[in-house]
């Protein structure tokens, strides 16, 4: 068996720079005499783990969580070689639109609720007249907002 033999078959346990290097041998040697052979190089299993934990999140995650999560896993690798398998690989992580709340409804063809109080005579004594502007009170996602009867009987008369 030649020392490149013997590199191929221990690639997979050990990283190839510390093979060549335990070998005495240059890793681009190595590579020439791969390419020779017609074998395609194996992908290493650290760039396999980036590829899986960008398409686990969604495509959201970027270099720095990608390293974080690979490194848990117990490769050390560092952003920019992650970067570089990135783009070797078209992938680029999506950016997510930042929210905006939208308080007013800007269509010229909805008309505000109509003023109940003009030709009213002012009131008399204090608590006789409510008022109130509701163009933004924030709920809880996915829960409406119920007003007391006492407060919307006014508005609503």
């Amino acid at each position: 068996m030649s020392t490149y033999q013997h590199i191929a078959q221990r690639q997979q346990q050990v990283p190839v720079r510390q093979l060549c290097q335990a070998l005495q041998v240059t890793p681009s040697a190595y590579y020439a005499w791969h390419r020779q052979q017609g074998q395609p190089v194996p992908e290493p299993a650290w760039q396999v783990a980036v590829r899986e934990a960008f398409a686990y999140h969604a495509q959201r995650y970027g270099t720095r969580r990608l390293r974080a999560e690979v490194q848990a896993q117990g490769h050390a690798v560092g952003r920019w070689r992650i970067r570089r398998v990135l783009h070797a690989h078209g992938l680029r992580a999506q950016q997510p639109r930042s929210f905006v709340p939208r308080t007013t409804d800007s269509d010229p063809a909805v008309r505000a609720a109509p003023n109940r109080l003009l030709g009213q005579p002012a009131p008399t004594a204090p608590n006789r007249v409510w008022v109130g502007d509701i163009t933004y009170l924030p709920a809880p996602p996915g829960r409406r907002l119920a007003l007391p009867g006492r407060v919307a009987g006014p508005l609503l008369a």
